[in-house]
């Protein structure tokens, strides 16, 4: 029983270590990336205009 709940305590340990680090290890460079990465496939798809485009681009960088 009690190596049970040791087992079942380094599980838990393991879980939130693992979506703790997530939040720490992405940068803002990373962030920005993604960021624009998503604006492009919308200028491709026509969803937002150059100019647009372009305003996203600034704020992003």
């Amino acid at each position: 029983m009690i190596a049970g709940l040791v087992v079942l305590i380094g599980f838990a340990i393991y879980y939130f270590m693992k979506n703790n680090n997530n939040g720490f290890n992405s940068s803002q460079k990373d962030s920005g990336t993604d960021a624009m990465e998503i604006a492009k496939k919308r200028l491709a798809r026509g969803e937002i205009t150059n100019a647009e485009f372009e305003e996203i681009k600034k704020r992003i960088l």
